[in-house]
């Protein structure tokens, strides 16, 4: 999709990824959470602006939504459940407190329902608890954030494929004088890529 991308857009133009968004399932839904991070490795490597979509950032899945508390009408008008929408627009996941810290407390003190349930693994996947945690994937995405930002190669480099083994992506990112060659393993196992001698920074 990449190679054929930057082999049809104009010189002048810009491409924009996007892994995820409130249509389809979460990145961590779809792959499961080791291959999201793969995924946030791609997009925030890759020529071109990257979207994310709100909570992939801390590898939030789908939620499970009962039928009493369907919101998205597309399921309701066709009759088929199995295409809701509702599953990947849960609540942002903020905090391991009362409603994931998504909805303030009433003046009472009590907590209101959000407009759908929020998953039970907020408890652990939140911005606060991997805020704190060196591995978690918010701290990965914030990582790749940092060093895209300071490295031009990524925010305003070229794009050239490279051959590598299969289920791997190779690529290398150049600006000028500085580049940077990515390797990324899709397969689930460990793999050996052969690199290519490069000269340069």
């Amino acid at each position: 999709v990449v190679d054929t991308l930057e082999a049809k857009i104009p010189s002048v133009a810009w491409p924009n990824y996007v892994l995820g968004n409130h249509d389809e399932p979460r990145l961590a839904t779809r792959y499961g959470l080791e291959p999201a991070r793969v995924a946030a490795m791609l997009l925030l490597t890759l020529r071109g602006t990257p979207t994310l979509y709100y909570g992939d950032e801390i590898g939030m899945i789908d939620g499970r939504i009962p039928p009493d508390r369907v919101q998205d009408p597309w399921p309701l008008r066709s009759g088929m459940p199995e295409l809701a929408r509702d599953p990947c627009r849960t609540p942002m996941q903020w905090t391991a407190g009362p409603a994931a810290g998504f909805s303030p407390p009433n003046p009472d003190g009590s907590i209101p329902e959000p407009w759908l349930p929020i998953h039970p693994n907020y408890k652990n996947a939140n911005v606060v608890t991997e805020r704190d945690d060196p591995q978690s994937v918010l701290n990965l995405y914030r990582a790749l954030l940092r060093y895209r930002r300071a490295t031009p190669a990524l925010t305003h480099g070229s794009h050239r494929s490279l051959s590598g083994p299969q289920d791997t992506f190779v690529y290398l990112r150049k600006h000028e004088s500085q580049q940077r060659l990515i390797a990324l393993n899709f397969s689930g196992e460990e793999t050996t890529v052969q690199l290519p001698i490069l000269s340069g920074g």
